[in-house]
């Protein structure tokens, strides 16, 4: 059985940490580590969470840097397991997601990251389902590989690791890329087995509130962009279909409102020619 490295990293984000590490406990796979990562956290109760788990054994090391690429990084470095699995401290995991990961890892070489389909809980409820792997279905965000996905340690030195100045987001979409870059493949499982906290004031939520979103997409599109030329014809494709959709919309919406009036107007008509005898 291959070691797995869950790397959690945690900002101020103590009160869910007991259910992510419950979910961890209760894999399949037995042969794990656990590394909590001190993401610059200053939430009294943050803190006395990490004292709780201190005493039950719990790997507790602090950050080397601001951001969540520097505090992934920080776990990874210290972590001894051959496959890697990051969890944000308010996520879960179903049991079988381990196992079933590792066993994809195991058998196919050329797979660079095992990841699966998403269900929302907390504020919002849902499921993101994935139905395609390809390396342009990703790059145009169609297919999402969510941070909770596994990927082995070599590879994760031979990149260099998280990208550590993308400090407003995406960071995590950039080190897939460049997984990708070096010719493997991702692949998907299809079942729901991360559950996906929504939340108020998430990072996630601050990076569209603050209007951040370009500059981190923009950042990551530099990064990689001998990747994006060498699938531009997708999106050149992805561009048009969706100026089609957004023309169709358009159109039936002008539809909806126009199509009363002009019934209206050909009723007022048909009326006014009955009242002159010309009906």
């Amino acid at each position: 059985m291959t070691k797995i490295s869950v790397v959690i990293p945690c900002h101020n984000d103590g009160p869910y940490l007991e259910e992510a590490l419950a979910s961890v406990a209760a894999q399949a796979h037995a042969d794990r580590e656990v590394i909590v990562v001190d993401d610059r956290s200053d939430d009294p109760a943050t803190l006395a969470v990490f004292e709780v788990l201190r005493e039950r054994g719990i790997r507790i090391v602090p950050s080397r840097g601001p951001g969540p690429a520097a505090a992934r990084n920080t776990g990874i470095a210290a972590a001894t397991g051959v496959y890697i699995l990051p969890l944000d401290a308010d996520d879960l995991i179903e049991p079988e997601y381990m196992a079933t990961a590792a066993s994809v890892l195991d058998t196919e070489s050329d797979v660079c990251v095992c990841f699966c389909d998403v269900r929302m809980f907390g504020l919002r409820k849902g499921e993101w389902r994935f139905s395609r792997q390809d390396v342009a279905s990703i790059l145009l965000g169609d297919t999402i590989i969510t941070s909770a996905s596994m990927f082995r340690k070599r590879d994760w030195e031979a990149v260099g690791g998280f990208d550590e100045t993308l400090l407003h987001g995406f960071e995590d979409f950039s080190f897939w890329l460049s997984l990708l870059e070096r010719g493997h493949r991702a692949h998907h499982i299809p079942e729901a087995f991360l559950h996906y906290r929504i939340k108020r004031r998430s990072r996630s939520a601050r990076l569209f509130i603050e209007g951040r979103e370009q500059d981190a997409a923009l950042a990551v599109f530099n990064a990689h962009r001998d990747l994006y030329a060498r699938h531009v014809e997708a999106f050149f494709m992805a561009y048009r279909r969706l100026h089609e959709e957004r023309a169709q919309r358009e159109c039936l919406l002008a539809w909806r409102v126009a199509g009363p009036l002009l019934r209206l107007e050909w009723k007022a008509r048909q009326i006014v020619k009955r009242l002159l005898g010309r009906a």
